[in-house]
């Protein structure tokens, strides 16, 4: 529901869109007048090389959500997710698990809970677990950082659950 309505308010203007869904995507907020990722500025030219657009497009969006009810508060509350080990997990010994789920059960209740109960069954401690927001991600995915990797066991467990459609160990 949030990203339709973002998409409406920026409809004829597809540049702008990909900038504030970028900053979505991001956690990236408005205060001031400026970009911000967690307490950091953001230079308006990094964030326009990062959507391929005029750092202009990126000071008309910023415009645009000073000046719109609805954007306004949702882009001054936006936060980063924080670090994620998921492309570094190898290096620091840990494995991640990840899995898309089948698009009709994407943004249903449960998904995350049926798969951390597998692995809470099986004792597999998780360190980290990150949830792609169905509303921003064509195809959503879940990514859960382990400190080991499971029994070949237990990834059969993961694949047999009706709310995984691929899983990917790495």
């Amino acid at each position: 529901m949030i990203l339709e309505r973002v998409r409406k308010a920026f409809a004829d203007f597809p540049a702008q869109r990909a900038v504030a869904e970028k900053m979505m995507e991001l956690g990236l907020a408005v205060k001031d007048g400026a970009v911000h990722s967690g307490g950091v500025e953001v230079k308006d030219g990094s964030l326009a090389d990062a959507c391929g657009v005029d750092r202009r497009v990126v000071s008309a969006t910023l415009a645009r959500i000073h000046t719109d009810a609805f954007l306004r508060p949702v882009f001054e509350s936006l936060q980063p997710a924080g670090p994620l080990f998921v492309k570094n997990a190898a290096a620091l010994g840990l494995t991640v698990l990840e899995l898309e789920p089948p698009a009709a059960v994407a943004s249903k209740f449960g998904v995350v809970a049926q798969i951390t109960a597998c692995l809470a069954k099986h004792r597999v401690p998780i360190r980290q677990i990150l949830s792609q927001d169905p509303e921003l991600f064509e195809s959503p995915k879940l990514f859960i950082v382990l400190q080991k990797k499971p029994p070949a066991s237990v990834l059969g467990e993961l694949s047999g659950l009706d709310c995984v459609k691929k899983l990917s160990v790495y």
